[in-house]
């Protein structure tokens, strides 16, 4: 046993919103938007915008269930463009997390990573023309 480090057993749990065995860093979750629910991102954005990167590498990895390095290599190989800060340290939004989502489902269902930046094209190239067919559609679906 690693006297410096915490014993979750022993202890009985982490303490007070802390992430298990991990000292001094709060638990990693939503963030309230007002309406006393935690904003998940799937109510429309009332709140918050879901475009805004928050979140660093290494808890969106931790939030997706992958790797930083996962991350990273989506992020070379095209099929992620998180923001940046102004000294260049990423920064994932909602919609990026969403985005990681549908990569890693998509490859659960078999695909590589060229067919994934080939789905993830045509789904933004649809999700285009349905807007400017149906603007109205587009624009109800995103009220609470």
């Amino acid at each position: 046993m690693n006297p410096l480090r915490p014993d979750p057993a022993r202890d009985g749990g982490p303490p007070g919103g802390q992430a298990p065995g991990r000292p001094g860093r709060p638990t990693v979750g939503p963030i309230p938007d007002g309406d006393g629910e935690p904003d998940t991102g799937r109510d429309g954005g009332a709140g918050r915008d879901l475009d805004r990167g928050v979140y660093g590498i290494s808890v969106a990895a931790e939030l997706v269930g992958m790797g930083v390095q996962t991350l990273r290599l989506y992020e070379a190989r095209g099929l992620l463009e998180p923001g940046r800060t102004a000294g260049g340290t990423r920064r994932y939004s909602e919609n990026d997390l969403e985005r990681l989502r549908r990569i890693g489902a998509l490859l659960g269902a078999g695909l590589n990573i060229a067919g994934i930046a080939m789905v993830l094209g045509l789904e933004q190239e649809n999700a285009e023309l349905r807007a400017d067919r149906y603007p109205d559609a587009v624009r109800d679906r995103r009220r609470p």
